[in-house]
C-alpha cells in the first residue's frame, strides 16, 4: 500500500518523526489535530488527525511508535495497492463524499478472497451495522443493513447485494488480520524503525536503536538498546568521540 505525498508515514514511525515531517508540509497538510490523555499518557494511545487529508493515526503511549494508519476519506487521499487505485474515480465524483471501494473493487480486483470477517451490530438505532472485511495488515469497514445480516449469509453474496454500502474506512496496521492483532496493537514489538527513510536498509549498516535511557543518579545514565547491550554514559567523563562511536 503506497501513498506518495504521505510516503514518511509508515508504521513504526516515531511520533516526533512524523510531527516534524507534517509541520513541515503547511500547504499538504493545513489542519493537524493532536490529542492524548494528560491524566495517564502511557496507558492510552496519542491521536494525530489530519482532517484536510482524511486520515487518522494512532501511536502508543509508552514508545510514540505509528501503530494504526487509518483512512477516514478515501477522497482525500490517492492511495494505490500494487499500481492500482484503491478508490478510482474520486477525484472526479466529488459527491461520493467519504465513501471508498466497493467490496467488488477489494474482494475482486485489489486483495482477492478472504476469509469471513466481522459484523458489529450498530450501537444504536442506525439500520446499519459494520462488517469488517480484513486482510494481512489491512481492513476495511463496509456498511451493511442489519434486517439483511445472519449468521448463515454467505458473506461474499452478502457484501455483493445492494445491502451493503461502499468501504467507510480503511485501517493499516501490523499483523495477520484484524482480529488476531487488536488486543495487542499497542503493546506488540514495533517491527520497523522509527525513522521510514531506514527501512529496508541493512541492519548492520544503522546504529542500534534506542528503547529505553535509564537515570541511575551521580551523572550516570544507562541505555538501554534494542538488540545489542546496553551502554553506559557519564556526564562529564564521555567524549562526543564516544557517543558517535556508540550511536552513529
Amino acid at each position: 500500500m503506497s501513498a506518495s505525498a504521505n510516503a514518511f508515514i509508515a508504521l513504526g514511525a516515531s511520533l516526533h518523526n512524523v510531527l516534524t515531517r507534517v509541520k513541515s508540509y503547511p500547504q499538504t497538510y493545513p489542519a493537524i489535530d493532536l490529542a492524548y490523555s494528560s491524566a495517564d499518557p502511557l496507558r492510552n494511545p496519542v491521536v494525530l488527525q489530519l482532517p484536510s487529508n482524511g486520515l487518522r493515526l494512532r501511536f502508543d503511549g509508552p514508545d510514540q511508535r505509528l501503530r494504526l494508519i487509518e483512512v477516514l476519506d478515501f477522497t482525500r487521499v490517492n492511495l494505490v495497492y500494487k499500481n492500482q487505485e484503491v478508490l478510482k474515480g474520486a477525484k472526479s465524483e466529488p459527491l461520493v463524499s467519504s465513501h471508498g471501494p466497493s467490496f467488488r473493487h477489494v474482494y475482486n480486483r485489489l486483495f482477492g478472497p478472504s476469509y469471513p470477517g466481522e459484523y458489529v451490530p450498530p450501537a444504536d438505532q442506525s439500520p446499519y451495522g459494520t462488517y469488517i472485511l480484513s486482510y494481512p495488515g489491512v481492513a476495511f469497514s463496509f456498511p451493511l443493513q442489519h434486517s439483511a445480516w445472519s449468521d448463515q449469509c454467505d458473506f461474499v453474496a452478502l457484501l455483493s447485494s445492494s445491502a451493503a454500502l461502499p468501504a467507510t474506512s480503511m485501517s493499516i496496521f501490523q499483523g495477520s488480520s484484524w482480529p488476531e492483532v487488536r488486543a495487542k496493537l499497542f503493546i506488540q514489538q514495533p517491527q520497523y524503525p522509527r525513522s521510514s527513510a531506514l527501512i529496508g536498509k541493512s541492519r548492520e549498516s544503522l546504529a542500534d536503536e534506542i528503547e529505553e535511557w535509564q537515570v541511575l543518579g551521580a551523572g550516570k545514565l544507562e541505555v538501554l538498546r534494542r538488540t545489542g547491550a546496553p551502554l553506559g554514559i557519564t556526564l562529564g567523563e564521555t567524549t562526543p568521540q564516544d557517543l558517535i562511536a556508540d550511536f552513529g
